[in-house]
């Protein structure tokens, strides 16, 4: 109808953001004695064309924090675990 409005709620996009959340896996890809620690992850890494780093450093235990910048500077922090899987290395972000 014309000169209507619609009225829209805060809440409208919970179900996006809720959605679009990290949460734990139900069944993690990992057990805690698959957990391993590499030094030489520590530091920081760039791509070729310096667009974003990322940069590792030690956490607790067999964890590692990790703090993400992207090219316009923004950061994004995450922990991370180093874990093997049939002797393949792989991260959990």
């Amino acid at each position: 109808m014309p000169g209507m409005r619609i009225r829209r709620s805060p809440l409208t996009a919970f179900p996006v953001l809720a959605l679009s959340s990290c949460v734990p896996s139900l069944h993690p890809f990992f057990a805690r004695q698959d957990l391993t620690f590499e030094p030489a992850l520590i530091g920081m890494w760039d791509d070729d064309k310096r667009r974003h780093t990322w940069e590792f450093s030690q956490a607790e235990e067999k964890r590692y924090r990790l703090t993400r910048t992207d090219e316009e500077h923004r950061k994004s922090g995450f922990i991370v675990h180093l874990f093997k899987i049939e002797g393949m290395l792989c991260l959990d972000l």
